[in-house]
């Protein structure tokens, strides 16, 4: 990367907003086969944690040097406070935004890995809607940054755990839009078309197919359909849809752009789309050209899959 990407990188103000998840990983090796069912016992040698979710995007900005803020909520347990930690290593000025809620649980994967294979994931999650109050106090977080560090953009992470729903997606993006702060959104399924009068959306094809009802043939054609049909609905100013190992298609109001993947060797594609996001976000808001944020989001995404587990871009390769 060159210093002056780094250096313009690091003029960033970007904050996410998102769900908090805990990526818990135990690891051990395989000798037998259990007697009670036709399954592995894996005998345990390790166990790590590592932040993901939005957390692990806030930790890719970090990583290529922007000034990165995150709000979310975690439960009163002791995921949550595992978690807490991991975060305020990597943000230990302003962890503010980071909510601790009694009654809820911290969502947490569990990874079970032997002889550097999947074994099982175990989830064990919270779907519930936070409430308005929690909404204010997020709103107000963006405030005091925003009057402190003039925020360039605010990225609305989303994995459908409960920090963005439908009552309340609405509320914050008129809030920014009235702040004068980009929106750059990260899709599930679910809230896919509540999205509305964003600066970036990034699906990935799948979510896109999903919310269109229909395939997306990898055409730059087809490709072109479908982000018009998403624009047409969300008025979105740029749209990008991820294509895995087809690399990334942008179209923005200046022109559209296709690019292939990097070719790797993929050993887990586990933070991927964390790492996309985060390095997408920091190029739009230089003002990179659509060639060059598509470049860079696949070596980014190609990084992040030529290692193993949930994983932060690395800046410097």
């Amino acid at each position: 990367m060159s210093e002056l990407l780094k250096d313009k990188f690091k003029s960033l103000n970007i904050c996410v907003i998102g769900d908090l998840i805990l990526d818990e990983y135990i690891i051990g090796r395989v000798t037998r086969v259990s007697p009670e069912a036709p399954i592995p016992v894996v005998d345990q040698q390790s166990r790590e944690y590592k932040p993901g979710g939005a957390a692990n995007v806030a930790l890719n900005l970090i990583n290529l040097g922007v000034n990165t803020y995150l709000a979310g909520v975690l439960g009163h347990d002791a995921h949550g406070s595992v978690l807490k930690g991991l975060i305020e290593e990597v943000l230990p000025e302003d962890s503010s935004g980071i909510i601790a809620l009694k009654g809820r649980i911290t969502t947490t994967k569990t990874r079970v890995v032997a002889h550097h294979q999947h074994v099982v994931r175990i989830d064990h999650e919270e779907h519930t809607p936070v409430g308005e109050e929690v909404t204010q106090q997020i709103l107000e977080y963006i405030t005091s940054i925003h009057r402190m560090n003039k925020l360039d953009a605010v990225i609305l992470q989303d994995y459908e755990k409960g920090i963005l729903h439908q009552e309340n997606i609405p509320i914050i993006i008129d809030f920014l839009r009235k702040s004068g702060i980009k929106i750059i959104v990260d899709p599930k399924d679910k809230n896919f078309w509540l999205y509305r009068n964003v600066h970036l959306f990034k699906p990935n094809r799948k979510e896109a197919e999903k919310a269109l009802g229909r395939p997306i043939p990898i055409t730059r054609e087809d490709l072109a359909i479908a982000a018009r049909s998403i624009e047409t609905e969300l008025h979105n100013d740029v749209t990008v849809i991820t294509l895995s190992e087809h690399g990334i298609y942008i179209k923005g109001i200046e022109g559209e752009t296709w690019k292939h993947a990097e070719i790797i060797d993929v050993i887990d594609v586990c933070g991927a789309g964390d790492a996309v996001i985060g390095v997408i976000s920091a190029a739009y808001c230089i003002g990179l050209p659509l060639d060059d944020i598509a470049l860079l989001g696949n070596i980014a995404g190609g990084l992040v899959c030529g290692e193993r587990g949930v994983v932060a871009v690395n800046a410097e390769k």
